[in-house]
Parts: structure tokens; sequence; C-alpha cells
């Protein structure tokens, strides 16, 4: 027999979800779902854990199940063990480990709810009442980064940081998935260095003085593509302002694990990894993250 109830869950990630079940025999139950900070993914399976505590006569049996399959985060199911069964009949609490896949198309910042029901081993009749679901929060990564200078700049660092700052954190790049900006003044996961043309070739000898670059956890922005964008990118009617959306969120984007693109067909808009400041190839000029290089980051990990 099913037991449920309604639940719902507005807090901090790591608080406590309650939802209280009805039992014939005068059996309630009451669980609280614990989740640790950073501990649901998208693209991957974390495990939390159900706290199950009984008030009433014991039970036979109990098994976990979610019947929800229109939601970012699933859960398999379980059934208690015989040694979670005494535990919970003889101290009226038990902790269950319960494993939910979080799907790649799932973003921070969002409340997805996975329906959690519980069925009974006994022979009363079926108890009819609302679902119970229960509000998982999703994981924010935090990037640092610091912003410096090579060689002998034009520009001015300080409104180049701020621009930097305003593309990182717009919702139509990187932002809009799982990760988080954040500057510091030293150290941080990378640096953002705006460079003389000769310094970017000074990096490493895949860097040429023509175009930005990216080794390591150094993201070099060439300064005289910052000033005047790049021939390929004029003449395709591309704006500086767009061009300096795109290089940032290109450099950035090899930091964060991907590589370049080609354009997927003429007259499509061209993919932020491909080598927009070479050649757009017949695609449109682009200074955003499509969706799938969007996707493909909430699941990637910093290069080294």
């Amino acid at each position: 027999m099913r037991l449920s109830a309604v639940s719902t869950y507005a807090g901090e990630v790591g608080a406590a979800v309650i939802a209280t079940f009805k039992y014939p025999k005068q059996v309630s139950l009451q669980t609280s779902l614990s989740q640790q900070p950073d501990s649901v993914i998208p693209g991957e399976t974390s495990q939390l854990n159900l706290t199950i505590h009984k008030r009433g006569p014991a039970l036979d049996g109990l098994s976990l199940s979610s019947d929800r399959s229109d939601q970012p985060i699933t859960y398999s199911g379980t059934s208690l063990s015989q040694k979670q069964l005494r535990r919970l009949n003889t101290q009226d609490t038990v902790t269950v480990p319960v494993s939910l896949h979080t799907g790649e198309a799932a973003r921070p910042g969002s409340c997805y709810s996975v329906q959690f029901s519980l069925t009974a081993a006994d022979t009363g009749t079926p108890i009819a009442e609302p679902e119970t679901t229960q509000c998982i929060a999703i994981r924010q990564r935090t990037i640092s980064y610091q912003v410096r200078t090579r060689g002998g700049v034009a520009s001015d660092l300080s409104t180049f940081a701020s621009r930097v700052a305003a593309t990182l954190g717009d919702p139509r790049g990187w932002a809009g998935g799982n990760i988080r900006f954040e500057r510091v003044l030293r150290g941080g996961d990378f640096t953002l260095w705006l460079a003389a043309p000769a310094a970017v070739a000074e990096f490493s000898s895949g860097c040429s003085a023509e175009y930005s670059c990216r080794v390591g956890s150094d993201v070099i922005i060439n300064d005289s593509r910052w000033q005047k964008a790049t021939p390929a990118w004029r003449q395709a009617g591309g704006s500086l302002r767009n061009y300096r959306h795109m290089v940032i969120n290109h450099e950035v984007g090899h930091f964060l694990g991907l590589g370049h693109r080609a354009c997927p067909g003429t007259g499509r808009a061209a993919p932020v990894m491909m080598q927009q400041s070479i050649s757009l190839d017949g695609c449109r000029f682009q200074p955003w993250p499509l969706p799938g290089e969007i996707e493909r980051v909430t699941r990637a990990r910093p290069s080294s």
C-alpha cells in the first residue's frame, strides 16, 4: 500500500525536508531528507540520507520508490534490509542512503522535486492521499580568477576587468549553466591576462602575437584584438562589444575543458568555441555559448 503526503522545501542546501505518512493500525511515519552542500551535481549520481521515524506497531517490511519520470532528478528505489527494518521497529528510527541521479539539464538555483513513495508490506486497506515531493537543491560551482597585465598594454585595466566581470556573469554565457565566477585579488583558479601582442607569444610556442590564447590556468587576451577585434570579425559585421564577449567566452571555455568546434553549417550560429577570430566559415558570428556548449561545461572539469 502506498503512504504519501505533501511536503515542500524552499530552504538552503543542507536543510531537512519533512513529510509525514499516515498508516493503518495507528502507525505514522515521518521522513527527513538530508542534503550536504554541493552534494547534488548535474550529470552525476549523488547519495543522500533519508531518515525515517516511526510511531506505532512494528512493520513487516517497507520499500521506497519514485514514480516521477518528468524531472531531471530520478530515484530507482530500494527496500529496507532486515537489519534496517529491525532498527526501525525497535528504535523507531532508521537512516537509509538513497542514490539520486541528476540529469545534465538541471540548473543551479532551480527547485526540482522527486516523489518518494513508501510501500508497506501489510494487508490493510490502501490509503489514497496526495503525493510526496522533496525539493532537491543543485550545486553551483564557484570559479575564482584574478586579472593581470603583461607587457605594455594600451587598454585601461579597470575598464577591462569590469567588462570581463559583466561577460562572465551574464546568464547568456557560462553563468547560464552551473558556474559562478568570482574575481579575487591574488591566486584564484585561473588568471585572466590582458597582454601586449608580443607578450602573448611569450606564454607558449602555441600562442601567437596575432590572437588570444589559453595556456593551462592562464587565459590570455590580446590587447590589440581587444581594441580592434579581427579582420574576419569586422568583415562579418560584428561589433567590437560582441567580439569582446566572444573572446572572453572562447578562451575561458578552453579553461573550462572545451576544445575547438567547427561551423555546423552555412548560415547557422557559430559555436563560441569555434575560432571566429580567424574565420566564420559561413557561420553567423555568435558571442555567446550555444546551449549544447553550456551543457558540456556542466559536466566538464577545469583544465590544468
